[in-house]
């Protein structure tokens, strides 16, 4: 006569539970990388976006300076002058935000820079320091996340300095 088993021993129930923490483990730890990745990815793409749009108005704004002798300040870190309409624009990093100001009424563009710089080039691509010899402006603007930085950089053409 055969003897039929009924259940599993200890062992075996044992053996089975720690295998299956074993596997929990490591899908804890993959799952927890994926959820990680995709944080930094929208926080690198929040940066990138809010860098994207600041640098846009900056270049639309600079684009229509009135003229070189309109150019109030040009330094590494604030640019001020007059469009063509008449209005004030000013350009400066304040804390860790962009700030714009216009006709004295202050608005922040992008949160979270590490640091703003502009760099000013005349007629021939020589860097000057000269406020009516500008014809372009470099903008840089770095946001750092997790140690990491992230640069935007575009430059625009003053068109009403000739």
């Amino acid at each position: 006569m055969l003897k039929v088993q009924q259940g599993f021993t200890l062992i075996e129930f044992i053996f089975v539970i720690m295998l299956l923490g074993i596997i929990a483990a490591i899908s804890s730890q993959m799952l927890t990388q994926g959820v990680m990745a995709y944080f930094t990815a929208t926080n690198v793409v929040d940066a990138n976006w809010q860098g994207q749009l600041a640098i846009q108005r900056m270049m639309r704004d600079m684009s229509i300076v009135r003229s070189s002798n309109d150019i109030s300040t040009a330094n590494t870190n604030t640019f001020s002058f007059t469009d063509i309409n008449g209005n004030t624009v000013s350009y400066a990093l304040s804390g860790s935000s962009l700030s714009l100001t216009y006709n004295s009424n202050a608005l922040i563009l992008a949160d979270g820079l590490q640091s703003l710089t502009f760099q000013y080039y005349d007629k021939n691509g020589a860097i000057t320091a000269t406020n009516n010899l500008i014809r372009y402006v470099k903008m840089t603007l770095n946001f750092s996340y997790k140690n990491t930085i992230y640069a935007v950089i575009s430059a625009v053409y003053l068109r009403n300095c000739s």
